[in-house]
């Protein structure tokens, strides 16, 4: 038996993502993984 998935991505609405978030709140959450992976890397040279 087969399985079809639909994934339905509106490109009336340019700068949204398919998980619905805006461009803006996709490059604040890159900008804190690469802050927290900073942070780690920073933390894990000074044991």
């Amino acid at each position: 038996m087969s399985h079809v998935i639909t994934i339905d991505i509106d490109p009336g609405h340019p700068g949204i993502w398919p998980g619905g978030e805006p461009t803006s709140v996709r490059d604040a959450y890159d900008a804190q993984q690469a802050d927290q992976k900073q942070q780690a890397t920073g933390k894990a040279a000074k044991r």
